[in-house]
């Protein structure tokens, strides 16, 4: 997170709880496959498939659950940790749901890249969705 302070740790005491419990909210029905017809039921355009973007969600209908998944997602692997993959994906997405940390993404990348970016940038890496996905990803 590029650092260990009281108010990083703050932020990870009050968030993880609420990343759980809304990982633990969404269910098959709220994952869809993103395409024009199913994006209009959101209330927020989001990306259209570039055939690169894994996953969004519309912070708008944060309470819905709903996360958008494109072509790349079905090619990631499951859970290959060290790399992309779609349980850091899901992960990501979670983070951005306004209850629970609201993250951004100032920040791509789950690499060495990212902690070094963190390190110059600790007050964004602790509300970046990849920064955070990384931290419970790579957890022991």
């Amino acid at each position: 997170m590029g650092s260990a302070d009281d108010t990083t740790r703050g932020i990870l005491v009050a968030g993880l709880p609420r990343l759980l419990k809304a990982m633990q909210e969404v269910k098959p029905e709220n994952v869809i496959r993103w395409d024009q017809q199913s994006g209009r039921s959101l209330s927020c355009t989001v990306l259209p498939d570039t055939g690169n973007t894994d996953a969004a969600v519309c912070k708008p209908d944060s309470e819905k659950r709903i996360i958008a998944i494109y072509s790349h997602f079905c090619t990631s692997p499951r859970a290959q940790l060290w790399h992309g993959c779609q349980v850091l994906t899901l992960i990501h997405e979670c983070t951005h749901f306004t209850d629970v940390f609201d993250s951004t993404d100032d920040m791509y990348g789950v690499s060495v890249g990212l902690s070094f970016w963190a390190q110059d940038n600790p007050t964004k890496a602790i509300r970046n969705a990849d920064s955070l996905a990384c931290y419970v990803g790579f957890a022991d």
